[in-house]
């Protein structure tokens, strides 16, 4: 299990790292040795594409699908494929690889050297865009993958300005209890949110993961907890 622990942290992407004028700093907790949540970067050509997703189920079983959505990208994004086909792909070969009852929630995104970003999100809870104006939740319908093979996904486009912030997280993070068995929450996630546009992506997740302990107190969490902040930062010539 130790080996497995080390093997899986060492799929994870570098920490603060900067690509196609995004910079990103994230937060990785397993509830135990292994985890069931994915995350991952590409940098391909000018874009960088990121991956945050929650297997179904705990433990070994759903690192080892952790593992396989991380090879299974890790090919398709090469191929060239819009953002949904890339996704309905994805969805194929995991429905054909994995027990009826195994799915992954999962937000595939790809961001460019001009703040557009494109988000194709399966069943996962909805990210956050920290700009000037405040925060808002970028929404989405379509099912997780794992669940029909044939299913159809549709992306979302989004806009950002330097500053801004694109905040993606498992349920894990917001569904952490506090002594009073009390979830942390989307809406308490928000609020923190919402006088901190422009600070670096370190510092969020950081304020971040101070406020999540501050809620649990001294409870150990019982879930695996990922969160992921992608900042345009683009570089000046």
């Amino acid at each position: 299990m130790a080996l497995a622990a080390r093997i899986q942290a060492g799929l994870l992407p570098r920490q603060d790292t900067l690509a196609a004028g995004w910079k990103a700093s994230y937060h990785y907790q397993p509830a135990g040795l292994v985890s069931g949540d994915y995350f991952d970067m590409v940098h391909h050509g000018k874009d960088l594409y990121f991956m945050v997703g929650d297997v179904s189920g705990k433990g070994v079983a759903a690192s080892m699908l952790m593992a396989n959505l991380h090879a299974m990208f890790r090919v398709l994004i090469p191929t060239g494929r819009p953002l949904p086909e890339l996704v309905e792909r994805a969805n194929r070969i995991f429905s054909d690889s994995t027990l009826p009852t195994q799915y992954a929630t999962l937000i595939v995104g790809r961001a460019n050297e001009g703040g557009e970003v494109e988000l194709c999100n399966g069943g996962h809870p909805s990210p956050l865009h920290v700009g000037a104006g405040g925060v808002r939740t970028i929404h989405s319908a379509a099912l997780p993958i794992g669940m029909f093979h044939d299913q159809e996904f549709a992306s979302t486009q989004i806009n950002f300005s330097p500053g801004d912030s694109l905040l993606t997280y498992t349920d894990g993070f917001t569904e952490a209890m506090g002594a009073d068995g009390a979830e942390y929450g989307e809406q308490r996630l928000s609020r923190l949110l919402q006088t901190r546009h422009g600070h670096g992506s370190r510092q969020l997740v950081e304020a971040c993961v101070q406020d999540l302990e501050s809620h649990r107190a001294a409870s150990a969490p019982v879930d695996d907890q990922t969160l992921v902040v992608l900042q345009f930062a683009p570089v000046r010539h």
